[in-house]
């Protein structure tokens, strides 16, 4: 009886199993034929969700999404574009059959779960998209430009002109390739502010350094230097419309003849001027004022010199164009070889070379008469032997002085170094109330030999020591 209870208990367990098994057979055999032409659920296609539908009701649906597809370009200052892909053609390639291919994997599997597909068989058209790029106003030069604002600097610790700019220069074929990249990724935006960099000026910065490279070195009186370079020429220029330094002729020039005509000119010019001498025996310098010696700047001549040292862009050293200049740099323009004579002490040294030749006592013009002898530095006029001075005319026809001399030297219009055989003695206090009529007194000896010595290159210094 047992045996018999449990054999049945077995069959009943059985039916009930294959009972179950029929059921859930059925039921998934009824699943999948619901399936049979609908995506599982959870099936994503290209970011739609395409679950329960039909292929035809999922290729109607991502091509109304992909109608609508457009990409924003982010530019720097939050200024955005925006491209739509129906302006270049965006679509799907074969998306039907791609489908249809997705169902046939959906058929085969025996789980009814979907997944995230990306379909990339698309195209678009690259020409339209490099039109579309090129219309817009972030990628226009002068647009660029504008933004940009290039400013253009000069450094004088280089001596040139820099730029400064606000980076805001697009590189097309970078932007494109960029943009081009995003789209293929199907992204929805793409930034483009870290690919900005600078204007390539290079060419314009090499034109502006052009007019300022030349660099003039000028020899001045008493071993001083002055540089013209372009630290001074970077002034000449001008900005045109652009913020561009240009050499416009007419303000060059200008600044040349003003450059050589006031600062250069008050650098160099000592003709007549105050200068500073040594007197012999003394260990002070004094000031000697007047005279027609020194340096004296030939302006037309610097000022056609310099503009084609500057149109060659030289680097040179040289002296400046002079019409008069002495015969030395040294000595404060005196040099070695010069006539000294020293109106307080009544006395005349030559030096000829550093060497002294001749010293001697003199007689100067008289001072209680109003003869003094102007003080200044100048140079021989001419010499002349066995000459008669004469004196200014009296009312009566007589001459103040008729003065036969041996060796006349005039140096200073009426004024000059000369014999006076007259005289029995020269120097001391003779010049107070005895003097000449400005002229240089000398005893025979001395001024025979000053005769054979004298040149028009000697200065003639002419100065009071006390």
């Amino acid at each position: 009886m047992t045996m018999r209870r449990k054999k049945s208990a077995t069959c009943t367990l059985i039916i009930v199993v294959l009972a179950i098994l029929i059921f859930f057979s059925i039921l998934y055999m009824v699943e999948k034929n619901n399936y049979s032409n609908i995506f599982f659920d959870g099936t994503i296609i290209n970011n739609v969700d395409c679950s329960q539908l039909t292929v035809e009701e999922a290729k109607t649906l991502i091509q109304k999404k992909e109608q609508q597809y457009s990409i924003e370009l982010r530019f720097k200052d939050n200024e955005n574009e925006i491209i739509a892909g129906s302006e270049i053609a965006y679509t799907i390639n074969n998306l039907e059959s791609s489908l249809e291919g997705i169902k046939a994997q959906q058929r085969k599997s025996i789980y009814f779960k979907g997944k995230t597909y990306n379909l990339k068989y698309f195209t678009y058209d690259k020409e339209k998209l490099k039109e579309i790029l090129l219309s817009k106003k972030e990628l226009q030069n002068d647009y660029m430009k504008e933004k940009c604002e290039i400013k253009y600097i000069y450094n004088p610790s280089t001596k040139l002109f820099e730029s400064q700019q606000n980076a805001y220069y697009l590189d097309f074929d970078t932007v494109f390739d960029l943009v081009s990249k995003a789209i293929d990724e199907q992204s929805l935006s793409v930034s483009l502010e870290d690919i900005y960099s600078n204007f390539d000026n290079s060419n314009t910065l090499k034109g502006i350094n052009s007019f300022i490279n030349a660099e003039i070195t000028y020899q001045l009186p008493n071993n001083r230097f002055f540089v013209l370079d372009a630290d001074i020429l970077s002034t000449w220029l001008v900005q045109d419309n652009n913020g561009i330094y240009i050499k416009d002729t007419k303000t060059w020039n200008t600044h040349i003849e003003d450059f050589v005509t006031n600062q250069l000119a008050s650098l160099t010019n000592t003709f007549g001027n105050s200068n500073e001498f040594l007197p012999t025996g003394k260990n002070d310098t004094v000031l000697v004022e007047g005279g027609s010696y020194g340096y004296l700047l030939d302006v037309d001549a610097e000022i056609q010199k310099l503009k084609e040292d500057l149109e060659n862009k030289s680097i040179i050293s040289r002296k400046p164009c002079y019409q008069i200049s002495p015969i030395s740099d040294e000595n404060y323009g005196l040099g070695k070889t010069y006539v000294e004579i020293d109106l307080s002490r009544q006395k005349v040294w030559v030096y000829v070379d550093g060497n002294l030749e001749i010293e001697t006592d003199c007689v100067t013009g008289c001072i209680n008469k109003g003869h003094e002898t102007p003080t200044g530095i100048f140079t021989l006029t001419y010499k002349q032997e066995n000459q008669v001075l004469k004196g200014a005319m009296r009312k009566d026809g007589t001459r103040e002085y008729e003065s036969f001399v041996n060796y006349w030297m005039p140096f200073n219009g009426d004024i000059g170094l000369h014999d006076a055989t007259w005289r029995s003695s020269f120097g001391e206090n003779i010049y107070i109330s005895d003097g000449s009529h400005g002229c240089i007194n000398l005893p025979f000896d001395a001024a025979k030999k000053l005769y054979g010595i004298i040149n028009s290159d000697m200065p003639i210094i002419v100065y009071k020591s006390e």
